[in-house]
């Protein structure tokens, strides 16, 4: 970037036009001011000879040097827009790759997301949906230091509880069926 602002500083070139332009018209004023002074002290055909001859060098010498320094600066302002169209489209081109950069790091987000969360709670899920079919011996394999590690942990001991209680009303039931009603 300071390069790039290097090359719009005033090169010796550019200053030699604005002291070529400055001198030219500082000449130029200084006849036109004695065309008027010649105009005022009613010298009108020497006024009117100066303005066609002499003083005319003047004038023209100065449109060419502006000339000059308006040309200077259009090619200073062309170069200016190039410049400033580089930078956009390499802006644009920076900011592009920064999106594709951040929706590749959210999709990974989102996928270990989905392992952290959903996959557990789908375990989860699957061991409830079995233990409702009946099938108590049911095994839910999650196990973690995190809130889904304690539910599936509670589930486990609800299944352990539910099978212990069941196995104490089938011991119940078969004394009773052996006719001990102790």
């Amino acid at each position: 970037m300071k390069k790039l602002l290097e090359k719009y500083k005033d090169s010796p070139e550019d200053l030699e036009i604005m002291a070529n332009a400055q001198t030219a018209w500082y000449s130029y004023a200084d006849a036109s001011r004695n065309i008027q002074q010649m105009k005022e002290e009613g010298d009108i055909v020497g006024a009117e000879s100066a303005l066609i001859g002499e003083y005319k060098e003047y004038y023209d010498v100065f449109c060419e040097k502006m000339d000059m320094l308006v040309e200077r600066n259009i090619f200073a302002a062309d170069q200016a827009s190039t410049d400033t169209n580089f930078i956009i489209f390499a802006v644009l081109i920076i900011m592009f790759i920064v999106q594709i950069v951040l929706i590749f790091i959210g999709k990974k987000s989102a996928y270990k997301l989905r392992k952290s969360v959903v996959q557990p709670l789908d375990q989860i899920d699957s061991c409830l949906k079995e233990i409702q079919k009946g099938k108590l011996d049911t095994k839910l394999e999650y196990a973690a230091k995190d809130e889904l590690g304690e539910i599936a942990e509670s589930v486990r001991e609800f299944l352990d509880n539910l099978i212990q209680i069941l196995n104490d009303e089938i011991g119940m039931l078969e004394q009773m069926a052996a006719g001990n009603f102790d």
